[in-house]
């Protein structure tokens, strides 16, 4: 006898979506591997429409990134990580009134540490003492003015600390 047409449909279903999801995967790994930012968001766009969560790119891209773990590591952050930040920072609710007058109160460097690090490259470079290490600065203004500026965070240790 003969499968009823639903059955073979939704096995032509089945064997689409595997080599969709095939296809998915290769297109991240060729992306990866050429450093093409455009083509791996594409890839990345594609995947997730797909199914794909992190962990699934993670396995899909796993042979590529052993390959060149620092290189991936580099474009990935690049192609991911914010380049600026911006944040309201307050004093807790619990400061006392003598807390609010302080220029330099804790609250005040944690929150802008806080902001830093959401850009704060990851990727330990070859050499960190270069001048082309990417670097982050910040600037912590109240309605007096500016009242703290740091230049230059940047990542310190090297490939393999």
């Amino acid at each position: 006898f003969w499968p009823e047409p639903s059955t073979v449909a939704k096995s032509c279903d089945h064997r689409c979506d595997r080599a969709s999801s095939k296809m998915a995967a290769q297109e991240l790994k060729i992306a990866l591997n050429s450093k093409d930012e455009e083509r791996w968001l594409d890839a990345v766009a594609k995947a997730a429409k797909e199914g794909y969560d992190g962990f699934m790119i993670q396995q899909a891209v796993a042979d590529v990134v052993a390959s060149d773990p620092v290189g991936c590591a580099r474009f990935m952050e690049s192609t991911h990580r914010p380049t600026q930040a911006m944040g309201v920072i307050k004093l807790s609710e619990d400061a006392e009134e003598w807390e609010a007058a302080c220029h330099y109160h804790d609250d005040v460097f944690k929150g802008a540490l806080k902001a830093m690090w959401t850009v704060y490259p990851r990727v330990p470079q070859e050499d960190p003492w270069a001048d082309n290490v990417p670097k982050v600065d910040c600037e912590v203004v109240c309605t007096s003015g500016s009242i703290m500026t740091a230049t230059g965070m940047c990542p310190r240790g090297g490939p393999s600390d």
